[in-house]
């Protein structure tokens, strides 16, 4: 029993035994039986709004059941656990995994609580988890089972802290004195120390002794292979499962002989970048996805490049030693490839030796050349720019102002119907580049997109049409590495389109490919990326 998302999510609704909760209008499945809410209760409203959901923008989805009422969502998932933990018998194995909402937003502490706390609502919130936490324990104390129960307290990320957003509640109880993370540097979604340090808090009578810490570095990856001994389970190679799951039961038993489970540990942020804990070390690899948006990397953006930090002497991560420990940063940068590259740490995995990507030759190109553009410079008429264009490793480069839209283009007219379009590519963090060509002096177009991850063929919406006329024509995987030229050809016959990035290649089919060519615009979304020796040929083959 619990929400199906989180709080705050598009739902409003309960989950039990994989369905709805109080799901109506006959929609539950033939043979499953499914409680209704109870009667005459505040826990239940009718309906849930979008001020429900934690961004208050959101449209909520359209499910014939009653719906939460946030205030109540923390007292109803208690008493839940609290009335199946009195259904236990002595002497028998259970499992419990009880996630609270509580503390992520939307911040809604019942109202018996809300307005006690000095940090404001977020101070509440928290109050409103350690009630249900003592619930909890309460529960198995009555029922007996406390001292054979190991019950572990801890949280899936640090705390949220955007001092540059001062109207959230964590902001409002940092203000009022509450260190959300501590000493720490960062929040939720982070590569910083305060993105990953969380309680862990342990207590199993008898078993680990009250009062006493652990600087053992651990990782909630670690309960699959501690619940494993526990149980007494062997664990499949690390190859198979459990990757990154380390036994660190004897930390939880108080061995204080006992050698650390980890040596090193891998974590990352939200944006995709990586990061390496060593023993005091930490060494982030300042390289985030390609497709992170060029807002989060503005806000992000400290975190966008490679640095190294004693955590021991500086757990607040306030000075960069990486130019002070070169040969730190050559082991931990190895040391991470070799567990990224094998795709495991519980061992350390077999050395992966790693080729540059083969390179793709394409065929001689066949028909008349319209034109041929080496793109080192900015070219001049009839070529135009929007945009921010460079000369860069042979070729030009563009990348799209955060305040601009659609995205960085350079624009020339064209005059062909069937022929190719060929040029190379080169992404150095632009999210994706689309190749739009207009038909019939601008009243239609297509285009070709291409991303480090995909290559697709979309018609575009005619003008004055909305987003809904988007028509996908086809859509294919691609994996293309950074900082590498892939050979770019479209081939037109007819109403079909043939786009070939460096191996892979799609074809589509409509009448708009079909028509004349008017214009083409190699459009840049995000950071960067690179065009070079563009050529536009006219077929001269007459069409069967």
């Amino acid at each position: 029993f619990g929400v199906p998302a989180n709080h705050g999510d598009l739902t409003g609704i309960y989950v039990e035994n994989r369905f709805v909760y109080g799901l109506r209008s006959g929609k539950i499945p033939a043979g499953m039986k499914v409680s209704g809410p109870d009667a005459d209760t505040g826990d239940f409203k009718s309906t849930y709004t979008k001020e429900d959901t934690e961004s208050g923008r959101a449209t909520i989805l359209d499910l014939d059941a009653p719906r939460r009422v946030n205030e109540r969502v923390m007292p109803l998932l208690t008493r839940k656990s609290v009335e199946w933990i009195e259904q236990q018998k002595s002497g028998e194995p259970f499992f419990l995994y009880y996630t609270p909402v509580a503390v992520h937003n939307p911040v809604t502490a019942d109202k018996d609580i809300a307005g006690q706390s000095a940090a404001g609502p977020f101070g509440d919130w928290i109050h409103e988890l350690d009630r249900s936490v003592g619930a909890i324990l309460a529960a198995l104390d009555k029922a007996g089972l406390a001292k054979d129960t190991l019950v572990i307290f801890t949280s899936d990320n640090g705390g949220v802290n955007k001092p540059e957003r001062a109207d959230t509640p964590q902001t409002q109880a940092i203000k009022a004195g509450l260190a959300v993370n501590g000493p720490l540097r960062g929040g939720k979604h982070t590569v910083w120390e305060g993105g990953f340090k969380v309680p862990f808090i342990v207590r199993w009578p008898d078993r680990t002794p009250a009062g006493t810490e652990c600087g053992d570095m651990v990782s909630l990856a670690d309960l699959l292979a501690t619940t494993a001994a526990i149980v007494g389970e062997k664990l499949p190679a690390p190859s198979e499962a459990a990757e990154d799951s380390f036994n660190i039961l004897p930390a939880i038993l108080g061995e204080t002989a006992a050698k650390s489970a980890r040596t090193a540990m891998i974590v990352h942020s939200s944006d995709g970048v990586f990061a390496l804990r060593q023993g005091p070390w930490k060494w982030i690899e300042g390289v985030p996805v390609d497709n992170v948006k060029g807002a989060v990397r503005k806000v992000r953006s400290p975190e966008l490049k490679p640095q190294l930090y004693d955590v021991q002497k500086d757990p607040a991560e306030t000075k960069d030693v990486s130019a002070e420990h070169p040969e730190v940063v050559r082991e931990l940068t190895a040391l991470l490839n070799r567990y990224r590259d094998g795709g495991f740490s519980r061992e350390l995995p077999p050395v992966v030796e790693k080729r540059a990507p083969a390179a793709a030759v394409l065929p001689p190109l066949s028909g008349e050349i319209i034109f041929r553009e080496a793109l080192d410079k900015i070219p001049g008429n009839p070529w135009k720019t929007k945009g921010r264009w460079t000369p860069a490793d042979g070729g030009l480069a563009g990348a799209q102002p955060p305040e601009m839209k659609p995205g960085a283009t350079l624009h020339r007219p064209l005059t062909i119907t069937d022929g190719t379009i060929e040029y190379a590519i080169r992404f150095d963090g632009a999210n994706r580049h689309s190749l739009r060509i207009e038909t019939a002096d601008g009243k239609g177009s297509f285009r070709i997109e291409i991303s480090r991850t995909h290559l697709g063929i979309t018609k575009n919406p005619a003008p004055g049409e909305g987003l809904d006329k988007v028509e996908p024509l086809v859509r294919q995987s691609l994996e293309l590495a950074s900082a590498h030229w892939y050979p770019v050809r479209i081939t037109f016959r007819g109403p079909q389109a043939t786009a070939q990035v460096g191996h892979v290649s799609v074809t589509a089919s409509h009448a708009i490919l079909a028509e004349p060519k008017t214009a083409m615009n190699l459009l840049v979304f995000g950071e960067q990326a690179a065009f070079r020796n563009v050529v536009v040929a006219k077929a001269t083959s007459p069409q069967p």
